[in-house]
């Protein structure tokens, strides 16, 4: 080691006293902030955080890379599919609209769907493709550093319409409907077609998933 390089460690090592000094620093918390800045970058840029007894705390700097959108928790939404947030690619008017048809025609068909999806047969997995019977996992965000439980719970059948609140999917139902005028086909031939295919495809779905 030349002197130049000695003395730079010298002026590093000063440098890091004065910032204890400064910031009310001990050598323990300085080496924590350290195995945790090299575990942010191995766990997907989280911000700065200190382990715990219960669990995972975040520290001055962690708050400050919050607040400035520098870094966040990995937070995915695993509530009811219905009840998520407006996506970018949706439309709100549409979502809420979606939502309160989806409602009212659940309300009334509630003992239907549900004689539907019992059945051990094809009729009543044709049923369970179309309509949400899945197990959700707990009722809060998960995250990366989330350490409370999680309970299952299940949701009943029912319609879901959210879909066609998406850009995406009126987009490919005006090509859809475009594509029928080029053939002279008319809107309701169009719209007989679309779900035909649709029940075709879940039909086919529900069959290879069955296997």
């Amino acid at each position: 080691m030349t002197k130049s390089d000695m003395k730079t460690v010298e002026l590093l090592k000063k440098t890091v006293d004065h910032l204890n000094q400064v910031f009310n620093l001990n050598t323990g918390h300085l080496s924590q902030m350290m195995m945790n800045m090299g575990s942010v970058e191995e766990s997907n840029q989280l911000p700065d955080c200190i382990h715990s007894e219960n669990g995972m705390i975040l520290t001055d700097l962690g708050r400050m890379q919050i607040i400035n959108g520098l870094r966040r928790f990995d937070i995915e939404y695993q509530g009811d599919p219905q009840l998520q947030p407006v996506r970018s690619y949706e439309n709100a008017v549409l979502v809420q609209l979606m939502f309160w048809i989806a409602t009212l025609i659940n309300n009334r068909l509630e003992g239907h769907m549900n004689d539907l999806c019992s059945q051990q047969n094809l009729l009543g997995r044709l049923g369970q493709h179309y309509l949400i019977t899945s197990t959700v996992k707990g009722r809060f965000p998960r995250s990366t550093v989330t350490q409370q439980s999680q309970e299952d719970y299940h949701l009943r059948p029912r319609l879901t319409l959210r879909t066609f609140a998406s850009y995406r999917t009126l987009l490919i139902l005006l090509l859809l409907y475009s594509l029928g005028s080029l053939f002279s086909i008319s809107p309701l031939f169009s719209t007989c077609l679309i779900l035909m295919l649709s029940f075709l495809y879940g039909l086919c779905m529900t069959v290879y998933v069955g296997k």
